[in-house]
């Protein structure tokens, strides 16, 4: 089936979300994104936090995996079956709506926050930043799921 979008997603704590992937356009914090992957969720192994209803993709592309097979034994990187999947910070960045930074601003004791795109969230702050490269790495997870084998 060429039209099969499956998407897998692994953490490094066992977790993992299987799902259909899609496209449509939408808005994050009235920043019109238009054509965005998407994945609806079929399966999960993840304990959240039982507030959460959904995962919002900021992290790098190698991250979440599309596949074009139903096969479990083709979802591993790498294989032919792999498609490129875009977070939606990474599609506003190739859509040229959004500079490439997005920065936080959490509040543990109130329970808020902010997720700023282009810039420092509107909270008190000095003007003392670290910084550092980023760093790719690999690792590989053991996934046991009754529809995914673990990643070759």
């Amino acid at each position: 089936m060429p039209d099969v979008q499956k998407y897998a997603w692994t953490f490094p704590d066992d977790s993992y979300l299987v799902g259909q992937a899609g496209y449509l356009d939408l808005t994050v914090g009235g920043i019109n994104v238009r054509n965005q992957q998407i994945v609806l969720v079929d399966e999960a192994s993840y304990l959240g936090d039982g507030v959460t209803s959904g995962v919002l993709a900021l992290g790098y592309s190698v991250t979440g995996q599309i596949f074009t097979s139903d096969n479990t034994n083709d979802w591993y990187p790498g294989s032919p079956a792999q498609k490129r999947y875009d977070p939606v910070f990474a599609t506003m960045v190739k859509q040229g709506l959004n500079p490439s930074i997005f920065s936080l601003a959490m509040d543990k004791a109130a329970g808020t926050g902010y997720l700023a795109f282009g810039g420092l969230p509107p909270v008190s702050h000095n003007s003392d930043f670290g910084k550092t490269s980023i760093r790719i790495v690999s690792y590989r997870t053991p996934v046991s799921s009754p529809s995914r084998p673990p990643p070759p």
